[in-house]
């Protein structure tokens, strides 16, 4: 692909899914069969939704993936056509279904997610070879958990040798080698998955936080992000840290896809090249704007909300 040089040029190489919600006033639990209040199906997949929320926040985005042989993966590649997102990387594979997620969300907006990964887990040469091709022309590469771990160790290696940039969401919480810890500049997990990969008991307290965030720094990280749902995120490197709470007045509609709108936002801050702290706050702004709307990929923010966001908070 051709991206224009004087731009800030980002490539996510992830998971592609097909979402199905089932909304329920009450998580069931085992046994037990209830009446949904609504479905609906939207495109998703965290790599998905993260290129979706780079591209509507202003930056030139590829997308690399692979989805199956269905018509889900039609219309999935269409709708990263229609954000603007590059699909030259996105690879059908004939052999397999599209990645699905099926998503149950209750009415306090919390979500249990089952998936079934399909063609994310044969991502291998054709996506790190495509990457490889274009790598020169990308500022930054965003990973996450979705997808063969050795390709995402791969693709981070091929990032740092030509100098740039590595986000990586641990989503889900699968182990990463220990190898890998020294190509990421920006390690972004939640509070379980912090204390999944760090194995300390909880983090749901700032000094928690700090603890987690030490043991990925000792192990290679360059900058730790740990968002913490409601209570803000947690920033930490050896010159700094910060403790960043969320704006108030946020009504939380479905939390599906935030962390996947705080990685868009933390992708904005870094192609600013803003204070640590300001891209904390930058992914905060973009994972709030997500949450108030339904949907995975379709609550991902628009420039204009994420704007009018961080001027109303700014004004509190």
């Amino acid at each position: 692909m051709t991206f224009q040089s004087s731009d800030f040029n980002v490539c996510i190489l992830g998971g592609i899914n097909i979402d199905f919600f089932s909304v329920v006033k009450d998580m069931p639990v085992a046994g037990e069969t209830i009446v949904g209040s609504n479905f609906f199906v939207t495109p998703g997949g965290k790599g998905a939704n993260q290129a979706v929320a780079c591209s509507r926040l202003g930056l030139n985005t590829a997308m690399i993936g692979r989805v199956g042989n269905d018509d889900f993966a039609n219309n999935l590649i269409e709708n990263f056509k229609n954000e603007n997102i590059s699909v030259e990387g996105v690879f059908k594979d004939s052999s397999t279904y599209t990645g699905v997620a099926n998503i149950i969300l209750d009415s306090d907006g919390q979500n249990s997610i089952i998936q079934a990964p399909g063609a994310n887990y044969l991502c291998q040469d054709e996506e790190l070879n495509y990457l490889k091709n274009i790598i020169k022309d990308i500022d930054l590469l965003v990973l996450q958990s979705e997808i063969p771990m050795n390709v995402s160790c791969e693709a981070a290696k091929i990032a740092k040798s030509h100098n740039k940039l590595v986000v990586w969401d641990p989503a889900p919480a699968n182990t990463l080698p220990d190898s890998a810890y020294e190509y990421i500049d920006y390690f972004i997990p939640n509070q379980t998955e912090a204390q999944t990969l760090s194995g300390i008991k909880e983090v749901i307290t700032e000094n928690q936080a700090m603890e987690a965030s030490k043991i990925f720094i000792d192990r290679g990280v360059k900058n730790v992000i740990i968002t913490m749902a409601e209570l803000g995120a947690y920033g930490y490197n050896n010159k700094e840290s910060y403790f960043i709470k969320t704006p108030s007045d946020i009504t939380v509609v479905d939390s599906v896809a935030a962390g996947d709108a705080f990685s868009g936002g933390l992708s904005l801050g870094i192609s600013k090249n803003v204070e640590f702290k300001e891209m904390i706050y930058s992914g905060i702004i973009s994972g709030c704007v997500a949450v108030q709307k339904s949907g995975a990929t379709d609550s991902m923010p628009f420039k204009e909300e994420f704007d009018e966001l961080r001027l109303k908070s700014e004004r509190i």
